[in-house]
């Protein structure tokens, strides 16, 4: 079980590389629910609520994994005035796992 669990990515090559963690996964969706931001000149930090939801195989069968999870996100706006995730932090909740049918 991950609940508890917290993943810090910094800087563009760790969240590149976190990102592709999910091609282990057969089917993802997140749900994307409250977000808060708060800008300082050209820094800002926000929150997102989100529930991840993951299917992958176990013994031949489909599993279903479900997360309660939230990004604490730092922001930067580069001098070509668009705004980039500078630092990501995955805090998980909670956590289920379902069996699948079918």
């Amino acid at each position: 079980m991950l609940k508890g669990a917290r993943f810090e990515l910094v800087g563009r090559d760790q969240i590149l590389r976190g990102l592709r963690r999910v091609e282990r996964y057969r089917a993802t969706f997140h749900a994307v629910h409250n977000q808060t931001l708060e800008i300082a000149g050209d820094e800002a930090a926000g929150e997102t609520y989100c529930v991840a939801n993951h299917v992958f195989e176990r013994d031949g069968r489909p599993v279903k994994r479900d997360w309660g999870i939230r990004y604490q996100d730092r922001y930067r706006r580069g001098a070509d005035a668009a705004w980039r995730i500078a630092r990501r932090e995955l805090i998980v909740d909670w956590e289920q796992e379902l069996s699948l049918s079918g």
